[in-house]
Parts: structure tokens; C-alpha cells; sequence
């Protein structure tokens, strides 16, 4: 009889977790309808900025490589300003340059990474600033952008 009930939990068990599976999926395309319809309609933005001297953007050059979200309706243009603030902060721009865009932040990164070289020539040191993005979570009425930035300067 007990092992008929252990027997019995595991199916249960294992029927639950698989059903909890199709939920997160049906969450996911849930949320990426949301996301494309709507006043969350976004689209996403790339920035890549190297080093006038690299040839790629490898490891072992100067570069900034940044992805975020832009959303398309007028409703939502403050989320924007707030997303490319928060960029621009990271890639560590003045505060009195309040008004830059993210491209223009790029370019000042690796302008900086340039003046460092000019004034230590020796250095073996090369910049990055990377940034990657995604949507967490959306619903009808709010929407969470994931942002993952790693940065060396």
C-alpha cells in the first residue's frame, strides 16, 4: 500500500511541475504580446562604439555595446527619457550633461578611452561598457525592463 501511495504522489507531483512548465510559457507569450501590442510597443535599440584604432570589437579593444528598449507610442516617451538617463548615468557622463543621448554617451566613453591612451601610452588597459536588456515582466498596465551592464574603465 505505501509503495501504491509514494507511487501515486510522484505521478501527481510530476503532472504538476510539467503543468507549471506550459504556464511559464503561456506567461512568456503572454507578456511578449503585450509587449508588441499596445503602449508598451517597443522596439530595441543597438549601440556599438570601438576604438578608432580596433578592428573588431573584440575583447582586447575599446568598445561600448549596448542594448535597450525604445517604446514606439508618444504615451510613453518619459519611460524613455528615464531608460536613456539611466545609460548615460552608467557610462558615467557629468550630471550638467543632462540632455545626451545614449549614442553621443558612447561615442564620449570611448572620446575618454582615447584621451587616457594619449596621456598613458604604456598602459595595457582597454574600456568596455556592455549592456544588455529584456523584458521581466508585463501586464496590462505596468511593464519591468531587465537590465544586465558590465563596465571596465
Amino acid at each position: 500500500m505505501k509503495k501504491f501511495f509514494l507511487i501515486a504522489a510522484g505521478i501527481m507531483i510530476l503532472a504538476v511541475s510539467c503543468n507549471n512548465q506550459g504556464n511559464d510559457k503561456k506567461s512568456q507569450q503572454r507578456r511578449d504580446t503585450i509587449v508588441k501590442e499596445g503602449v508598451f510597443a517597443m522596439k530595441m535599440n543597438e549601440v556599438k562604439v570601438k576604438d578608432a584604432s580596433c578592428d573588431s570589437l573584440a575583447d582586447n579593444c575599446a568598445h561600448v555595446l549596448i542594448n535597450y528598449p525604445v517604446f514606439t507610442e508618444k504615451s510613453m516617451e518619459t519611460a524613455n527619457n528615464i531608460i536613456s538617463k539611466s545609460i548615460v548615468d552608467l557610462l558615467g557622463q557629468k550630471e550638467s550633461d543632462n540632455n545626451l543621448d545614449v549614442e553621443v554617451a558612447a561615442n564620449n566613453f570611448i572620446k575618454e578611452y582615447a584621451d587616457f591612451k594619449s596621456e598613458n601610452p604604456d598602459s595595457q588597459q582597454i574600456w568596455n561598457f556592455r549592456l544588455k536588456s529584456r523584458v521581466s515582466y508585463s501586464d496590462n498596465s505596468k511593464v519591468s525592463i531587465l537590465f544586465a551592464s558590465e563596465v571596465y574603465s
